[in-house]
């Protein structure tokens, strides 16, 4: 999946994001199915529609763990130079007054901007 730089917040950005997004145990390969039962652990609303895709399902920070890093780093500006699906910029963001969340790839972006809505964190 190549999608061009330039592509953020595009609609082909919004459906890759969507497209791969894995929702439901059965769409888990059968060497990540250990990490279904840690979903909740990763997001806690896992179930309002939170979006991982294959390599954010073992990348993203567990949000108990996020939180605490985010309680301690708390301040007024945050740079997440990997913000991937969005685990610890979304945590930062309730501690911090300005959080930047940085990704190579915009559908991760995508991922963290949509997940970010499920816990009222606007990108």
């Amino acid at each position: 999946m190549k999608v061009p730089a330039t592509a953020w917040r595009t609609k082909e950005v919004e459906r890759l994001a969507e497209q791969n997004a894995i929702r439901h145990k059965d769409e888990l390969p059968d060497n990540m199915l250990k990490y279904w039962r840690f979903r909740h652990s990763l997001f806690t609303r896992f179930n309002e529609g939170i979006l991982l895709d294959k390599e954010s399902w073992f990348s993203v920070t567990p949000e108990a763990l996020a939180y605490r890093t985010a309680v301690e780093c708390q301040g007024d500006v945050v740079m997440d130079g990997f913000c991937g699906a969005g685990g610890n910029v979304i945590q930062f963001a309730m501690t911090c007054n300005h959080v930047l969340g940085i990704d190579i790839d915009p559908v991760k972006l995508e991922m963290a901007r949509r997940n970010g809505e499920h816990s009222t964190v606007v990108f």
